[in-house]
């Protein structure tokens, strides 16, 4: 069957129903991985977690700089045949096994610049690992692109499961930077056996050259807005292990991995259900058009709210969790919380520009954020110090939101308008939880019970929250064709009661 001839019921149905499993599949993923990660910093001290942290930061480095963009050419391509899908995991292979030489080769330089001689077996265990990743069957990326993410839930769960178990094993045992590599190795492998289980695919030795310069002409522009979202992304993480040392990077890092997951994880939801569901209507402008608006609408309401709450609320929670020697972590959070919401805003237009064939407007977003991002970390470093890092990324995000716009008026019909109204109630509803929160915390109960207090905190999230949506909703009854939670609830209501989506 044509995917571009998808009715547009079929395509809301299974847009919803995608991410309502995306959002069970990260909640499981990385909750599971966030688990362990509490558990283990009561064993481990912030430095063995900067050594692994400075291990992914290498690998990722290396990763962007040879990233092929074949997954996201397969899941584009409307026409994909056998071959394609062959070529492309070859051509994945390829890449896994360059990055491994590459980090194995530069071990001792990054062990040397970072002045951590004892990072340097850890990169090398790492590039021993990009070989597993490297074999991993193409199914998820299938499972993206026909939209089965009740399959993607079970991969991603049960790799996370194993790592956790293992992690948390080994941990008592040897409590190091080792505990956190053998962990991640269980997971790899776990996820390459349950790649193939759970997929009938298995690799041939076929390989077409025009494919593969398709891929590569496609995954170019990705290529180069990779190597700039890295930075964008993850260069504060790297600018902190050089200037600070590999235990402020450790601290700076904890901290992200709390404040930023559930934007991130926001966002790749999104773009996971949005990007195969705007590739198989590209052609038609119009229908882009409605589904990009109502899908900021949505985006605009989570991203805005989840920032608010968690900036405010997060810290007292993660005080208790991680314990006092995570203090200097846990007070970055709601500076870092900030920009990950920042970034997730920007990255709103990522599937449209994707999904639609035009990565380049992607490309140029990140080159305008990246460069101002560059241009402010080390004299916010030095005035603020760690607080400046999540600072200069706030800073690159504003500067690049006319180039934002640009790519969307490219790809769409929408006016300027309509598309900058919809963040005025989530902006309202922002200014509502700030007040409920001061207001409640004005009010808290027992300063000596800790119990009482961590209730009364977790009550006064859930009452912020009420609020948040009350002004959503109340903003639909007053702002024409706005309506996040009305369509969320009625594509809910059709989806599970009558079986059918009436709009995309």
């Amino acid at each position: 069957m044509n995917l571009t001839l998808e009715t547009t019921n079929s395509l809301g149905q299974r847009a919803l129903t995608g991410g309502i499993w995306l959002i069970v599949s990260r909640i499981a993923q990385k909750g599971i991985y966030l688990i362990q990660i509490a558990i283990l910093a009561r064993f481990l001290d912030p430095k063995a977690f900067g050594l692994i942290d400075l291990a992914n930061l290498s690998t990722l480095w290396v990763s962007v700089f040879v990233y092929t963009g074949f997954d996201l050419a397969v899941i584009q391509k409307p026409d994909l045949k056998e071959e394609d899908v062959h070529t492309a995991w070859w051509g994945i292979l390829g890449r896994h096994i360059v990055i491994g030489i590459v980090l194995a080769l530069l071990a001792n330089p990054i062990g040397n610049l970072y002045r951590s001689p004892e990072s340097i077996m850890v990169l090398i265990a790492f590039a021993l690992l990009q070989p597993i990743h490297g074999l991993i069957s193409p199914s998820p990326v299938l499972f993206q692109k026909s939209m089965q993410f009740r399959r993607l839930f079970y991969l991603e769960a049960g790799s996370s499961l194993s790592g956790f178990i293992i992690g948390l094993t080994v941990a008592t045992i040897i409590p190091n930077v080792w505990a956190l590599v053998i962990a991640l190795f269980s997971t790899y492998v776990t996820y390459l056996l349950l790649s193939y289980y759970l997929h009938p695919y298995r690799p041939k030795w076929l390989f077409d050259w025009s494919c593969f310069r398709h891929f590569l002409s496609y995954g170019g522009w990705i290529l180069a807005g990779n190597i700039l979202w890295f930075f964008c992304s993850q260069g504060s993480s790297a600018f902190c292990g050089w200037m600070f040392g590999i235990t402020s990077l450790g601290l700076y890092q904890m901290a992200a991995r709390f404040a930023m997951f559930p934007s991130i994880q926001l966002n790749e939801v999104i773009h996971s259900a949005l990007m195969p569901a705007y590739s198989m209507i590209q052609v038609d402008k119009d229908r882009v058009s409605k589904a990009f608006l109502r899908s900021i609408s949505l985006a605009s309401m989570l991203i805005m709210g989840l920032t608010a709450l968690l900036s405010l609320g997060l810290p007292t929670l993660l005080t208790m969790i991680l314990g006092v020697q995570w203090l200097e972590a846990v007070s970055l959070v709601p500076a870092i919380v900030i920009a990950g919401g920042t970034q997730a805003l920007l990255r709103t237009g990522s599937s449209l520009y994707l999904g639609t064939g035009y990565p380049r407007s992607q490309f140029f977003i990140d080159l305008v954020q990246a460069s101002a991002m560059a241009s402010l970390l080390f004299p916010f470093a030095r005035l603020f110090g760690l607080f400046g890092l999540p600072y200069a990324m706030i800073g690159g995000a504003i500067c690049s939101i006319p180039v934002w716009w640009l790519g969307i008026r490219r790809c769409t019909n929408c006016s300027m308008k309509y598309v900058f109204t919809v963040f005025i109630p989530p902006g309202l509803g922002v200014v509502t939880i700030i007040i409920l929160f001061f207001i409640g915390q004005t009010a808290g109960i027992s300063k000596t019970d800790s119990f009482l207090n961590i209730l009364w905190h977790l009550t006064l999230i859930g009452i912020t929250a009420l609020g948040y949506l009350k002004t959503i909703d109340v903003s639909q009854r007053i702002i024409p064709n706005y309506s996040p939670l009305a369509d969320l609830k009625r594509l809910f209501r059709e989806k599970w009661q009558h079986g059918n989506i009436t709009t995309i």
